[in-house]
């Protein structure tokens, strides 16, 4: 068959706020755009939630131990768009 138009595809990497492990960090991608995919950062932390929820990124950590000082985690997402 013949090959349709060029299109061309936008791509962006959202950050969550850098929180406390008492809190989840959420990376949000637009409505007009999809989530591919995400990571995140952690301090004195070990992950324990790691996933994409609807068009968001969740990230969710533990003190690495009882002793962490101000363990924190932040959720990244990569969000496109296809452009016309």
């Amino acid at each position: 068959g013949l090959q349709g138009p060029a299109q061309i595809l936008s791509s962006r990497q959202v950050e969550g706020n850098l929180v406390h492990v008492s809190s989840e960090s959420v990376a949000n991608c637009d409505s007009d755009e999809v989530i591919v995919g995400g990571g995140f950062r952690a301090i004195a932390a070990d992950i324990v939630k790691n996933r994409a929820e609807g068009n968001s990124w969740v990230v969710g950590g533990v003190p690495i131990n009882p002793f962490a000082p101000n363990p924190q985690v932040q959720a990244y997402a990569e969000c496109v768009i296809l452009m016309s």
